[in-house]
C-alpha cells in the first residue's frame, strides 16, 4: 500500500508499528447495534464508521475537495476552535474537547477495572489495576496534543502514537485495548462480547464530545454562509450531468475516429484548434 498518497498516512506509525488491531476493528465496524439487519439507519451508522475510519468523513477540507464551488476557498478552520485547519485527524487533537475528554476518560477507565475485576476468568487478577491505571488508553498528554497540531514537513497533522485513546474516534481499535480483554477473558466469544460492549459504550460518549459538537456547530457556519443540503445535492447532479456529457462526447468521437480512420487524438487536436 502507497500509504503517502492515502488517508493513511495519518496513521502510518500505528500501522507499520502493528498498534492497530485489525481483526477486533473488521468485527467492531462490521456489528450491528439494531435488531433488524435492513434499514436506513444502519446503512448510515455503517457508513459514518468506514468513512471516519478511512479518515474521509465529511470534514471542511473533505467538503472543500468534493464541492469547490460551493465552499469557499482557502483553509476551512474548526468551527469548535477557529484556531486550526478542519479535519479529520484534527477531531481528536481540538484544545475546545480537552477537558471533557479528561473527564471521560477517567470514566471508562474506572468502569473497564470494574468490567474485569467482575467478569474476568483468569487466575492472575492482582495486576489489573496497575495495569489499567499505567496506560496511556486513558490518559490524555497535553504536550503530545500540542505537537501534534503542528503539521509535518508534508503539511499534515499526523494523529500521535502515544495517545491510543484517539484511535477509538476512528473506529479503530488499539492493541493496548485488546490486550485487556485477551489477558482476563480465555473464552473468545467472552472476549468479544465484553469487548464490542466496552467499546459502544466509549466511543459513544467520545464522539458525542468531539463529532457531535463539532456537527452542530459547523451546521451552524454552513447556515451562516447559506450552504444547504439541496445545494449539495444540485452540484452533485451537476457534476454527474458534466460527467455523462463527456463520456458521451468520447463514444462519438470515437465512433467518428473508427469510420475515418483517424486516431482519437487527431480529432481531439482537431477539435482544440477549431475551438482556438
Amino acid at each position: 500500500m502507497a500509504m503517502n498518497n492515502s488517508p493513511l498516512f495519518l496513521i502510518r506509525y500505528q500501522i507499520t508499528h502493528g498498534q492497530i488491531d485489525w481483526r477486533y476493528t473488521k468485527i467492531w465496524i462490521n456489528y450491528n447495534p439494531l435488531e433488524t439487519s435492513m434499514s436506513a439507519k444502519l446503512k448510515n451508522i455503517q457508513s459514518a464508521k468506514i468513512k471516519k475510519s478511512n479518515f474521509n468523513y465529511p470534514t471542511g477540507n473533505i467538503l472543500q475537495r468534493n464541492y469547490p464551488g460551493l465552499y469557499p476557498s482557502g483553509q476551512i478552520n474548526c468551527t469548535n476552535c477557529n484556531s486550526h485547519k478542519d479535519t479529520n485527524a484534527h477531531i481528536g487533537l481540538c484544545p475546545t474537547h480537552r477537558d471533557h475528554i479528561v473527564t471521560l476518560l477517567s470514566k471508562f477507565k474506572n468502569k473497564l477495572i470494574h468490567l474485569l475485576l467482575s467478569e474476568n476468568d483468569s487466575s492472575f487478577t492482582f495486576d489489573i489495576e496497575s495495569r489499567i491505571n499505567a496506560s496511556n488508553l486513558f490518559k490524555l498528554l497535553l504536550d503530545v496534543l500540542n505537537s501534534a497540531l503542528i503539521p509535518d514537513s508534508s503539511g499534515c497533522v499526523l494523529i500521535p502514537s502515544e495517545q491510543p485513546w484517539m484511535l477509538l474516534l476512528h473506529h479503530l481499535i488499539s492493541q493496548d485495548l485488546n490486550a485487556f480483554f485477551n489477558n482476563y477473558f480465555s473464552k473468545k466469544r467472552d472476549r468479544e462480547r465484553f469487548l464490542i460492549q466496552y467499546v459502544t459504550d466509549f466511543i459513544a460518549e467520545l464522539s458525542l464530545l468531539t463529532w457531535s459538537s463539532r456537527s452542530h456547530s459547523f451546521k451552524n457556519w454552513e447556515k451562516s454562509l447559506n450552504i444547504t443540503i439541496k445545494k449539495k445535492d444540485l452540484t452533485v447532479a451537476k457534476n454527474a450531468l458534466v460527467t455523462t456529457t463527456i463520456i458521451h462526447m468520447i463514444c462519438h468521437l470515437q465512433i467518428l475516429a473508427s469510420k475515418n480512420s483517424t486516431s482519437l487524438h487527431q480529432i481531439l487536436s482537431q477539435c482544440y484548434f477549431t475551438i482556438l
